[in-house]
């Protein structure tokens, strides 16, 4: 067997593995979260009141819980309008979930607690405390009437979460 087809023949014994050991892998359970699956359309108050939509949504063969997220903000006082978008994906972690945040004025935010509740349902994403940089917490319940509350806090270091915008939702009409 010449060099070069040892070569390839590793190359795929290793990509045929890896494709197998991530085929193993079991699928996380959403339980917990099901009540955010969905699109929904909303209002924020806050630093910066606005409107926008969010959804929710089981990707990758059910492996990973996407969120996107759009908002605007009308302009205020010296402040021109703008947009916001953001996207987090949530995915199995080592015990429980963890998720990712990113949006479009490069901030990352990873949450490595995600503790849920199911009287009312409700959701709990926590980043871990690194020295100093802020904490930030996101949260989600279950309102009547098929509605979301949302609650994004900050907790800069050594103190603790302050709200810093809150929104209510209602499943958005296709």
């Amino acid at each position: 067997m010449t060099k070069k087809m040892s070569w390839c023949l590793a190359l795929a014994l290793l990509s045929t593995a890896g494709v197998r050991a991530a085929a193993a892998t079991p699928k996380p359970s959403w339980d917990c979260l099901r009540f955010l699956v969905g699109s929904w359309t909303g209002d924020s108050t806050g630093p910066d009141q606005g409107a926008g939509y969010f959804r929710f949504e089981p990707r990758q063969n059910g492996r990973v819980l996407l969120r996107t997220n759009h908002a605007e903000y009308p302009a205020q006082g010296s402040q021109p309008a703008s947009l916001h978008d953001d996207l987090m994906v949530v995915e199995p972690a080592a015990k429980g979930l963890k998720a990712t945040f990113v949006d479009s004025e490069g901030n990352v935010i990873l949450y490595d607690s995600i503790e849920c509740t199911d009287k009312p349902a409700a959701v709990v994403f926590l980043s871990s405390a690194v020295t100093a940089r802020p904490r930030f917490r996101l949260s989600y319940k279950q309102l009547e009437g098929g509605r979301l509350e949302g609650l994004f806090e900050i907790a800069q270091p050594d103190a603790p979460f302050s709200p810093y915008k809150r929104w209510v939702a209602k499943p958005k009409a296709l």
